[in-house]
Formats: structure tokens, sequence, C-alpha cells
């Protein structure tokens, strides 16, 4: 090799590079970067960083001859711009050969002219170290020292790609259908959706960055897997497969209730369960006790709820969750572990229903969480939500429990009983009435609770309270009654007028054949 180009290396049988680099006359020292070019294959650059040396090395004939393109020469100083800083990383952009980005300890720095020239990039990145640099499709990703991972997005590079469609999301939503989030990304011919190895529809010719939201029905309980397959050319391109839990869904009801005895209504995805540990009168919802760091755990409500004008969620729980550092305020990163309840009209995107919270919602949980005690009946807290501030009139509605853990310290966990979601019944027209009971309210209760019924017409009806064992508290009504809705107030008391224990109460309103039952705490 000859000039001042020269580049000198010693091998180890040809398998690797000497760490000490000599470009004559000059010592470069360690190879601190390599980069390739995305259009040339002879083409490559060595990156060095001692102080008044040459930086950046460029062959164009894989590696027989190699320039320095950094200006220094054999001298100390750069004399086309570059920086006298350590280097890491560079990439050359595929829709611009001239453009070039070097990622070095005191942040970005460009040529836009194939090198010839250089200056710090001024492009709103910080003046932090950047140690990776790589493009991915329209995208160029900076890994930085200890600010995180960045991204841009830069239109000019979708020009002539052909690029993977994007699977953004797969769920089913309180419609019970299957719905699938997806954008095409490039101009193509067609794409097609398979949903269980199955074509079930073509989409096409596509556009650039086409969004597509479509849905499927649901015929059947089980996981359904979904997949896009793009057409440009005589070529194709996969999407990433997602797969989803779906259920044959239930009506959209205003008015629900669920003991959680069992997981018929609910769809848990992981580290949820229902159980009954030591210390729990009945079975209900449970996370894993303890519960695993660094997780989130969910469970959907798969009965879509109607929003009514005034509805509310209500359930019983006990969060024995991790506390946040005093005075973060949810959801900064050192709050640490909370529970929170979400809500869907899509079954995609979902929004909280109030601020996520831990153990210390209630004194209770707070002191078993640092006194390292189990969760028992007697810490049970009733929470009630009102999904009109989230939701408006006659939306329909998914909800779910969610669990989130960081990688550190956890704690026993969060259990969940007794949901019930209450609207109360609206004046109602002759042509609209029907045979119903509604959750009363307040519940739990103390001393009082009123329970609201409907009738279509005018018939003999008898409303009674029960205990859990099933034997009958007291009969509140017995007789004949009026159409349309009414309600009757039970006052806590038994049929000899005594008090009646704290508890949970079944409520029974029947006229011949027809039944409706609720379940009612009374709290002391």
């Amino acid at each position: 090799m000859d000039g001042a180009g020269d580049i000198f290396v010693s091998t180890d049988a040809g398998l690797a590079f000497d760490p000490v680099v000599q470009y004559a006359p000059v010592t470069m020292g360690f190879i601190t970067g390599m980069a390739t070019h995305p259009t040339e294959p002879g083409t490559a650059f060595l990156l060095f960083s001692f102080a008044q040396r040459p930086k950046l090395l460029k062959t164009t004939d894989y590696g027989q001859t190699w320039n320095d393109i950094s200006g220094f020469g054999t001298g100390t100083t750069s004399t086309n711009g570059f920086p006298d800083v350590a280097i890491y990383d560079l990439v050359v952009f595929p829709n611009d050969p001239n453009r070039i980005w070097v990622g070095s300890e005191i942040g970005l720095i460009e040529s836009t002219d194939g090198g010839v020239t250089w200056a710090l990039a001024d492009n709103g990145f910080p003046s932090v170290g950047i140690w990776y640099l790589t493009i991915e499709e329209d995208e160029v990703v900076v890994a930085s020292h200890g600010r995180g991972v960045w991204s841009v997005t830069i239109p000019e590079l979708e020009d002539g790609q052909f690029f993977t469609p994007l699977l953004e999301a797969l769920a089913q939503g309180p419609d019970g259908d299957l719905t699938l989030v997806g954008n095409l990304r490039s101009e193509a011919d067609s794409t097609i959706v398979i949903v269980d190895g199955l074509v079930v529809e073509t989409l096409g010719p596509n556009t650039r960055h086409q969004e597509i939201t479509r849905r499927y029905p649901v015929l059947t309980d089980g996981t359904r897997t979904a997949q896009l397959r793009t057409f440009k050319d005589g070529g194709f391109k996969n999407s990433i497969s997602l797969t989803t839990n779906v259920l044959l869904l239930a009506d959209p009801v205003p008015n629900y209730t669920n003991d959680l005895s069992n997981d018929n209504d609910l769809l848990i995805q992981g580290g949820f369960s229902i159980q009954q540990p030591a210390g729990f009168s009945d079975p209900a919802l449970h996370t894993t006790h303890y519960y695993p760091d660094g997780q989130t755990l969910i469970t959907v409500l798969r009965q879509p709820i109607i929003i009514g004008n005034t509805t509310t969620l209500s359930f019983d729980e006990i969060a024995i969750v991790e506390p946040g550092e005093d005075g973060v305020p949810f959801p900064e990163q050192e709050f640490w572990d909370y529970v929170i309840v979400d809500g869907s009209l899509d079954g995609v995107n979902w929004v909280p229903l109030l601020d996520g919270y831990d153990c210390r919602a209630d004194a209770t949980w707070n002191s078993a969480y640092f006194g390292g005690t189990p969760g028992n009946s007697s810490m049970y807290r009733n929470r009630q939500i009102v999904l009109n501030d989230t939701f408006n009139l006659r939306d329909v509605v998914m909800l779910r429990f969610r669990l989130y853990a960081d990688g550190a310290v956890n704690g026993w966990g969060w259990a969940i009983d007794n949901i019930d979601v209450i609207t109360p019944f609206p004046t109602a027209s002759p042509q609209t009435r029907r045979f119903a009971l509604a959750q009363n309210t307040p519940n739990p209760f103390n001393p009082q609770t009123e329970i609201i019924f409907e009738l279509p017409q005018p018939m003999a009806v008898r409303l009674q309270v029960f205990d859990v064992r099933g034997r009958l508290v007291k009969t509140l009504i017995d007789g004949q009654r009026q159409a349309g809705p009414q309600s009757i107030v039970w006052n806590g008391r038994d049929a000899r007028g005594a008090r009646v224990a704290s508890g949970v109460y079944l409520y029974q309103l029947q006229s011949g054949e027809q039944v409706e039952r609720r379940k009612m705490t009374l709290v002391k």
C-alpha cells in the first residue's frame, strides 16, 4: 500500500485485527468502531478515538486502501471541521449516501457531503455520548450514554423502500368482535389478513402509511392468532404474529354482579386466579401471593357494560402492594408498584378510571405491608368508581383489573371480591318497562339501604332478604304492586325487629316463575 492513505494492520492467522492500528506514518491506537455502507458493497469505515489523530478511515475497495476523511491526516487538528473527540458508531443514509451521522462522546457529528466537511448536528439531539446508531426502515435509532434510547422518523428514508407491515394490536372489543389494528406502511399491490392460518380478507392496492382497523366475528371461545402479509412486485413481507384470548360475550347490560366464586366471566392474563387462601371465608379473585416482580398482571371482565345516567362500579378489595416514595405522584417511576382499574371502548385502547394506588390507600393494608402480614377477609374495603366520570351515556365498555410490579420489591398482592355494576333505572314509559331488580344503594350500607325494582305491569310480587346460607331474614313486600320503577328501604333488621349482623345478604324479587336476585353488604 502506498501514499498517505496506507494502513498497516497485523492479523492473527487472518482472523482478527491487532487492536493497535498504524495509519502511515501515524499510530492510531485502538479501533473503537466499524461500519459498512448500505448501498456500496466495497465501502466500509474504521473509527478511532485517539486525541489529535485521525478519527475516521474509509475504504472503497474492500480494505485494499484506506483514506482519512476526518481531516486530521498527519496533523493534530482537523481541516474539515471534525471534532477532536472519541467516536463509536456511524450510519450512512441509504436514500442519500452523502449524509453520514457519527456517534461521538459529545453527540451527533454530521456530514451532508459524503465526508468532505463535518459539524455537530443541529437537530435537537442533546450533547450526550452516543454508543450505537442504526437505521431501521424509516427510523434512526440512537443509544445514548445515560440518557436512554432515542428514535426519529425521517420520511425521506421511505423513498423506493418496501417496508414490513405493522400489526399493532389484536384484541376483543365489547361488541364481541375480534379487532385487528395495523399500518400497511408502503405502497403495495395488496395485503392479506390471516387469522388462525386462514385468509379472511384481502386489502388493496395499499397506500403509504395506510392505517387499518378490521373486525371479525368470534364464534367460539379460545385463542386467535393473526398476521398481515403484504405483496409488491412479486415479493411479500410478513408482519409479526399476535395472539389473543377470546370468549363468546354476553349482551351488554347496565347492571351486573359477580361474587367471583368462579372464573366464568373472566379473562385472566397471568398471575390472577380464583382461590380461597387461609384467612378467607370464600373464594375470590387473587393475584399470586406474593406477586412476581417485573410483571403486569391483568384480568378482563368479559361482561360488557352499558353506561347509564349514573353507572357505578363497586367491588371489595385488599391491596397490600409495595408503596411508592413519599410525595411522588402517580404515575411517576418512583411510585413503584400499583393496582388500577381500566376501561375500554374497543378492547385495544384502555384508559384508567382512577389513579393507580398501593397499600397506602388504607391504614390496615399499609400496616400489613410493613409487618409482612398476609391479607384476610377482615381487610376487605369497598371501592366505588363512577363510570360516567370517564365514559359517556350509552357507551358500551369493557373493564379490567391490572397490577403493575416493577423489577424490585414486591408485596402480598391484590384480592378482589363482589363486583357490582349499578345503574339505577330511569323513569320508563309503559312500552319499555320490564321485570328487573337493580343493585341496592348505597352498597355497602349502614344502617339502611334502598332497593329499586321495576315491573312491566301491575302484579303480585314478593321481595325477600336471605342470609348467605339461604335462611329467610325478612319479607319486605308480599302482595300487589303497581307497574313501573319503584323502591323500598330496608333498615337492616330481621322479621323480629332485631338488627342483623354485618355480612353479605341476598335479596330476591319474585313474581310467579320470574325471579331476580342480587347481593348487598351490611358493614358496621
